[in-house]
């Protein structure tokens, strides 16, 4: 298992933990000047829009769980909606 050791600007120990334990505090990272990884922020800004996914900074684990959760959203509606742009007008041109 990896263990991630964060350091604050004055060199104290601000967290110790698993990737998925220490990337799950946004405010503690900001604070010592840390971002955390882009898969990670997707899921938390899923997460703030109310889709509850589980935070991992494993591509294929993100992957997995991405797909199953669009397989879900799918059948209720599009994932993507396309806009009616530039197809004209509703009625028959004829």
């Amino acid at each position: 298992m990896d263990t991630l050791y964060v350091l604050s600007e004055d060199g104290e120990l601000a967290a110790r933990g698993t990737p998925s334990e220490v990337f799950a505090q946004h405010e503690l990272l900001l604070r010592c000047n840390l971002e955390p990884p882009p898969l990670v922020r997707l899921l938390a800004a899923l997460e703030q829009r109310g889709e509850h996914l589980p935070v991992s900074n494993d591509p294929e684990a993100v992957a997995d769980a991405l797909l199953a959760w669009r397989n879900r959203k799918v059948e209720s509606r599009p994932l993507f909606p396309v806009p009616n742009i530039g197809r004209g007008s509703e009625r028959d041109p004829g």
